[in-house]
C-alpha cells in the first residue's frame, strides 16, 4: 500500500474488482474476466496468475489471453449494458500513480462491437487447465 491511501494498495484494488465480480455473478450478471498483457513482462504474466487464482477461488469466469501466443491483450474495457468504460488506465501495481485516462460511454452499438471482439477473444483464450476454449 502507497501511503494513507488503501485504494492505492494493487492487492486491495484486485481484491475488491474481484469481490465486485464474484458478486454479480452470484446475482446472475454475465460477469466475466479476460485476463491480458504481455508475455515477455514477468511482472505482469505473474500478476495475471495471482488474479487468475483468485478469481477461480471467488468461482469468477475467467480466461487468460496472456497465455495464447499472438493474442495477449492489452485493452482495458468493461461493458455493462450500453455503458463502456475505456482507457489507458492499468489495474495493476503502480497504476494510480501513472498518468493515464478512461472514459464511460453510453452507446448501445459501442457496446455491442466491443461486446463481439470480447466474446471473440474469450473463445480463443486459455481456460485454468491450460487447454485453450
Amino acid at each position: 500500500m502507497v501511503g494513507n491511501a488503501p485504494w492505492r494498495g494493487r492487492d486491495l484494488v484486485l481484491e475488491g474488482l474481484l469481490r465486485a465480480l464474484a458478486g454479480a455473478c452470484w446475482r446472475g450478471v454475465d460477469a466475466r474476466l479476460l485476463i491480458g498483457g504481455e508475455r515477455s513482462n514477468a511482472t505482469a504474466v505473474q500478476v495475471a496468475a495471482l488474479a487468475r487464482r483468485r478469481a477461480a477461488e471467488l468461482e469468477v469466469p475467467c480466461r487468460w489471453l496472456t497465455a495464447v501466443p499472438g493474442l495477449s491483450g492489452h485493452a482495458k474495457v468493461v461493458i455493462c449494458d450500453e455503458n463502456v468504460v475505456v482507457g489507458s488506465r492499468s489495474w495493476s501495481e503502480g497504476a494510480p500513480e501513472a498518468p493515464s485516462d478512461s472514459v464511460c460511454v453510453t452507446s448501445a452499438s459501442l457496446s455491442l462491437r466491443l461486446g463481439k471482439r470480447f466474446d471473440q477473444q474469450w473463445s480463443a483464450a486459455v481456460i485454468g487447465s491450460g487447454v485453450a476454449a
